[in-house]
């Protein structure tokens, strides 16, 4: 078995931190929409911004289940993929309402997996006073990747609305490095103990996002 780098695998959970406010990275497009869009009620272009909040609630419920099955590493791989693919493709294709809310929507599955394994992960392999150093610098992170989604797509947004969801192309970060150094989830037991600490994922880490 890989010997764990345990302090690699800290760096890849503070990447996967400056996702935790993504939520708020189209925020400097919403006048553009809405001058883009005329006949869209100016209420249901700003709820695109709390929209991936209201699917993270339900998907981390599910996330917290398919780890269990599928393994922690996998699930949030997955949720990393979905937050960049929902970048990619908000630049592609944004002709529609109806398509900025599904991703919107994908931004959701994203954020909603990668809050509780993240925590999992973190609980897996580090012990209390380890987690609790770790979790200080994540809130640092956590302001960084705000400032970064704020003023970068503010800056993205001023161009061209869309180019605004170029910002979730920072997910290629953690996504590489968790490909790299997150490990395996362990035996039975390691992932029942994990599973218990995951399932108490902040409620502060929900509406964040």
């Amino acid at each position: 078995m890989k010997k764990l780098n345990k302090t690699a695998l800290k760096w890849t959970i503070l990447a996967i931190a400056l996702l935790q406010m993504g939520g708020m990275g189209l925020s400097p497009s919403l006048a553009a929409i809405s001058a883009d869009m005329p006949e869209v009620p100016v209420s249901i272009v700003q709820t695109i911004t709390s929209f991936p909040s209201f699917v993270m609630i339900f998907v981390c419920i599910a996330a917290i289940k398919l780890s269990e099955k599928f393994g922690k590493k996998r699930v949030l791989l997955f949720g990393e993929v979905s937050i960049l693919a929902a970048g990619i493709l908000g630049y592609l294709l944004h002709s529609s309402i109806v398509e900025l809310y599904i991703w919107a929507a994908l931004l959701g599955i994203g954020f909603g997996t990668i809050l509780p394994t993240c925590s999992g992960i973190l609980a897996e392999n580090y012990d209390e006073r380890e987690r609790g150093g770790i979790m200080g610098i994540q809130s640092v992170f956590t302001n960084i990747g705000a400032m970064y989604l704020t003023y970068v797509g503010g800056a993205l947004a001023v161009i061209k609305w869309n180019l605004n969801y170029l910002v979730y192309l920072i997910a290629l970060l953690p996504l590489i490095m968790g490909i790299l150094f997150i490990p395996a989830d362990r035996g039975v037991s390691g992932a029942q103990s994990a599973a218990g600490e995951t399932k108490k994922v902040r409620v502060g880490d929900l509406s964040r996002a």
